[in-house]
């Protein structure tokens, strides 16, 4: 019964959760200061609803993906008080990612399946970064 416990709890710590940072000094306030512009956003668009939802889309997608890379760390071995500049890195594709959907969203929809090029990369990138993040949240299973 005791090795079964200890192959539940193994499972539970290595493969379902995933660690998340404890994060201090800049760091963290830079993260709880994107994570008050994301709820003030929010907060202030759904009392006057100034923005389409498409741009609520983007906003919520850029930060929330810039947000998990910066409060999970990519591997074990990444250091949990503060993010690395790969780490930052992502978080500002990320944010990239969500300025470029709502500032070629109209284009998107004129366009109606004639990408070009640079469409494509994003569209490429928003994927994997979506994979990623969600390794980095979920941890293996996914």
């Amino acid at each position: 019964m005791n090795k079964l416990r200890n192959a539940f709890n193994w499972i539970i710590e290595t493969l379902l959760i995933t660690k998340r940072r404890k994060l201090e000094g800049q760091y963290l306030t830079a993260v709880k200061i994107m994570g008050f512009i994301l709820a003030s956003f929010y907060v202030f668009t759904g009392f006057y609803g100034m923005l389409s939802p498409e741009s609520h889309r983007g906003v919520f997608f850029g930060i929330t993906l810039a947000l998990v890379f910066l409060w999970f760390p990519a591997r074990k071995s990444s250091p949990m008080e503060r993010f690395t500049w790969w780490d930052v890195f992502l978080a500002v594709l990320s944010l990239t990612l969500g300025i470029y959907f709502i500032m070629n969203y109209g284009d998107f929809v004129y366009r109606a399946g004639d990408y070009t090029g640079l469409d494509k990369l994003f569209g490429w990138l928003g994927i994997i970064l979506s994979l990623e993040a969600a390794r980095r949240g979920t941890g293996v299973p996914i």
